[in-house]
């Protein structure tokens, strides 16, 4: 029985980000992984995902902004879920990610929203760990990766040499998005 026990002690605060998500109109519900147990924190991190650099994630998951002035409405969310959270303080700043541009917004639904320089954060649902492929113009608007640091080094290898000297007028700049 003591194993059942500790099963459910572990669960609880999963069920009760998962309720608090559903309760605050959020469409996403966080992944076990990203919210602190402890303190219902978000932990926000930088990862080197492939010729990008390092891109910020949650969950091992990249996160992307829009452009100031656009906002993700109901049928965005389905595509794009925001990153949110339900502890007090917001998002903690993992490896690689500046402390003082994280932050918490409220969102037309009440959620509170991760920022990051002041802009909401969201992951796309086409993505999974360690990938980019939401580095789209949509109906919704352009969606960038969030690029922390650009790489050192472009190979000219093979297709090494498609984003480090032009931007092509695509969503891809420098292989990578936007860059704070």
């Amino acid at each position: 029985m003591k194993s059942t026990r500790q099963d459910r002690a572990r669960r609880a605060p999963m069920a009760a980000a998962a309720v608090a998500a559903l309760a605050a109109g959020t469409v996403a519900v966080l992944p076990a992984t990203v919210a602190d147990a402890a303190n219902n924190q978000v932990k926000v991190s930088a990862q080197t995902i492939g010729k990008m650099g390092k891109v910020l994630v949650a969950s091992g998951k990249a996160l992307y902004v829009l452009p100031a002035g656009t906002s993700c409405n109901s049928s965005c969310l389905k595509i794009w879920p925001a990153l949110t959270t339900s502890g007090a303080k917001g998002a903690t700043a993992g490896s690689g990610v500046q402390k003082s541009k994280l932050g918490v917004t409220t969102d037309s639904a009440g959620a509170k929203q991760v920022t990051y320089n002041g802009m909401p954060v969201y992951w796309f649902s086409g993505d999974s760990k360690g990938t980019v492929k939401g580095n789209i113009t949509d109906e919704f608007g352009k969606w960038t990766a969030v690029v922390v640091a650009k790489p050192k080094h472009v190979s000219t290898g093979s297709g090494g040499g498609s984003g480090s000297t032009s931007n092509s007028g695509g969503s891809n700049a420098g292989g990578g998005g936007v860059s704070f």
